[in-house]
């Protein structure tokens, strides 16, 4: 979706790799300082356009401010990139997006390099253009090269992110310099660890990440730039936008804080938070940013005591409630199921073992589940799962029993 692969959520054991992926489309000529109408900005659902990665080492950090010159004439091309704006196929996770993106999103998983398939998920109308949900597909990592034990993995099932309120914007209309916009996301990435060393086994686990986005125009000029296509010198009166990101990653083994032994073996701290900034410069008469770019600002800003505010996980694709809680020997769900097929639903207590399995049989339509427990379990925290069909979560949380 954006030009630049620089606004990836942060995952469990998924250190962030910042690719400096810098890159601008075949453009034309534009002068005069620009107010950026939906008439201008030419992406549309169903189209696709070129773009070119440029040598990290050639990008320099824009100067912010009114009526700059902002010479790239150095900037140094490396691959070309196709970017297609799919129509959106997902209408039960993201019924307001009308665009998807897939792509693969590499990260570290301790020492070794993974690429997650993921797809981002847009909405596009007079009044803006930005990203309002993310999917990660399941993937499997074998841990062995980490722990040394064979058998040790981690098994990432499905998981989403959504924008609740404003989405993550690449632009809105009308966009002016000195317009700010904000937005926050929330993603729930759940997995299921095995380590040997700990006695850990499919053990339930949730990095819960929550960001923030600050959008801010800070400056307008003229932007200088070799055509990839013509390698003639151009100029556009463009609008600076920067982005700056800061995100806050907690990870429960569950259902409680997962402790510091076990994240300081994939060098995490729990609720540390982390930054970025990244530009793009915005003209007339294109489908997106003519030129983005992030910066190296990338750090951890705080480690934080969470083990005395753990929550309740309700970001979820479905709306669940259940009650009482806490409960003692039965419990009672609602929520609207989508599907036909038997879900089922889970509890794992402290250790992570399974102590409790009910299948949900309701056709799709409300379902209101009594359940009673086919035993007395001792009092304390559990961790829950409800998944359909496919295995997929849809919905999870911490349950009191009595």
């Amino acid at each position: 979706m954006q030009i630049l692969n620089t606004n990836n959520l942060n995952y469990f054991i998924m250190k962030k790799i910042l690719l400096f992926c810098i890159v601008f489309i075949t453009f034309g000529y534009i002068n005069a300082q620009i107010t950026l109408e939906r008439s201008d900005y030419t992406a549309e659902v169903d189209s696709s356009y070129q773009a070119f990665s440029i040598d990290a080492n050639s990008w320099t950090i824009p100067t912010e401010g009114p009526n700059q010159v902002w010479d790239y004439t150095s900037l140094v091309l490396l691959d070309s990139l196709t970017i297609t704006l799919n129509h959106n196929q997902d209408l039960f996770h993201f019924p307001n997006a009308n665009i998807e993106d897939f792509y693969m999103d590499p990260q570290l998983v301790g020492p070794v390099t993974v690429e997650f398939g993921r797809t981002d998920y847009s909405i596009l109308n007079d009044d803006a253009f930005g990203k309002i949900g993310i999917k990660y597909d399941s993937l499997y990592i074998d841990l062995q090269s980490v722990t040394g034990s064979p058998g040790d993995a981690l098994n990432y099932l499905t998981s989403y992110g959504y924008y609740p309120n404003d989405p993550g914007y690449f632009a809105w209309f009308p966009m002016n310099a000195g317009d700010v916009r904000s937005s926050n996301y929330i993603v729930n990435n759940e997995f299921l660890m095995t380590v040997a060393i700990f006695g850990i086994d499919n053990v339930p686990c949730l990095n819960k990440v929550t960001g923030t986005s600050d959008h801010e125009v800070v400056g307008w000029g003229s932007l200088a730039l070799i055509d990839p296509t013509s390698l003639n010198t151009v100029s556009l009166d463009v609008l600076l936008m920067k982005t700056t990101v800061i995100e806050k990653d907690s990870f429960f083994l569950s259902g409680a804080p997962m402790p510091p032994l076990i994240l300081n073996v994939f060098g995490l701290s729990q609720g540390q938070t982390q930054t970025f900034i990244e530009y793009n410069f915005l003209a007339k008469g294109y489908p997106a940013a003519v030129l983005s770019g992030c910066c190296d600002r990338y750090q951890i800003l705080a480690n934080l005591d969470i083990t005395s505010s753990v929550e309740e996980v309700t970001d979820n694709p479905i709306s669940l409630k259940y009650y009482p809680n806490p409960a003692t020997d039965q419990l009672r769900l609602e929520f609207e199921k989508p599907t036909n097929e038997a879900w089922i639903f889970a509890l794992y207590n402290s250790f992570g073992q399974k102590v409790f399995e009910h299948v949900v049989t309701q056709p799709k339509g409300t379902v209101s589940e009594y359940i009673k427990f086919n035993q007395q379990y001792h009092a304390g925290m559990y961790f829950f799962v409800l998944q359909n069909g496919d295995l997929e979560v849809m919905s999870n949380g911490l349950l009191e029993i009595n």
